[in-house]
């Protein structure tokens, strides 16, 4: 299954989230768009759904959500929080192996994302320049980066500390 030349954007869908912005960018570009999740109120994503290079497929199972992940060349994430501590989507579509493309802010630049690596910083690129430089490479780089969020490596991880504490009971509670 190959991925096509899209940005995938799946999360509730308000004034923090970026949607609006990123339909925008997504129609001034011609690069197509696919959005699902919730609309809160208030939100004017539907102004710029056209149905043809924006899409908006409404609320979707996790399924779904995966399959789209795998389909697209970009996972767009436009939040405006500088504080957001964690995006399970982002964890999610990189776990398929897709790059993400996010704004600089919060966490995401050095913690999920390092630009060029395994994603872009959408101030620094058009969505066809981060398309023509996504890859094999960057695809794996996603992927990697997700894998460290995975229940079986953060029980071994957990395990590991475990017996290093343990190991060094003995010698710390001595008299």
């Amino acid at each position: 299954e190959g991925r096509e030349p899209l940005v995938f954007q799946c999360s509730r869908h308000d004034d923090h989230m970026g949607s609006v912005e990123l339909a925008k960018q997504c129609l001034r570009e011609g690069f197509k768009g696919v959005f699902a999740g919730p609309i809160h109120p208030g939100c004017k994503l539907m102004d710029h759904i056209d149905g043809k290079v924006t899409i908006y497929l409404g609320e979707i199972s996790e399924q779904e959500k995966l399959a789209w992940c795998r389909r697209a060349f970009l996972f767009g994430l436009l939040h405006t929080w500088d504080t957001m501590p964690f995006s399970q989507s982002i964890i999610e579509a990189q776990g398929q192996g897709t790059p993400i493309y996010t704004r600089g802010v919060g966490p995401f630049l050095g913690t999920y994302l390092q630009h060029g690596h395994n994603g872009f910083e959408a101030g620094e690129q058009s969505l066809w320049t981060a398309y023509t430089a996504a890859d094999v490479d960057m695809s794996y780089a996603s992927w990697a980066a997700a894998r460290q969020y995975d229940v079986s490596v953060m029980i071994e991880s957990f395990k590991t500390a475990f017996r290093e504490i343990v190991a060094e009971w003995p010698r710390r509670n001595q008299p």
